[in-house]
């Protein structure tokens, strides 16, 4: 039986070379394959990049015509039946709130009379508001 095992012994390694071979090819093919189809994914993904980015370039053209003061203006006035304001309607805002409230109201500081005291935030549970005015008249 010794003989006979021999023969086979290169019938053997021939055909495991030929399996290995026809292996080798089958995955070398189907790493090509796989690798078109990432290139082909690849090359779709970039158009819609593209496509996206023409768009957000739109998208912000059109916000920044439509946020102008012009169109916001002719939208509230067309649309909203809104009406364009005049110099007597404007009201100044300063960032010296207590200074503003003052000369609004007449106060005389000199006397003690102060729109916002230092000390309005101290006990609110005895005033409706937080802020108080005490008239020396």
């Amino acid at each position: 039986m010794g003989v006979g095992l021999r023969k086979f012994i290169p019938a053997i390694k021939n055909a495991a070379l030929i399996a290995l071979a026809i292996f080798v090819a089958y995955a070398f093919i189907w790493q090509r394959i796989a690798l078109h189809n990432l290139i082909a994914q690849i090359n779709s993904m970039e158009k819609d990049i593209h496509q996206l980015e023409k768009n957000r370039d739109y998208l912000k053209g059109e916000i920044l015509h439509k946020s102008s003061l012009d169109q916001v203006g002719d939208f509230a006035v067309n649309m909203l039946n809104m009406k364009s304001s005049t110099e007597e309607d404007i009201i100044i805002y300063s960032d010296s709130l207590p200074v503003t409230a003052r000369a609004r109201l007449n106060i005389d500081i000199s006397k003690g009379n102060q729109a916002f005291p230092d000390n309005h935030i101290s006990d609110t549970s005895k005033h409706d508001s937080a802020v108080t005015f005490e008239n020396e008249n």
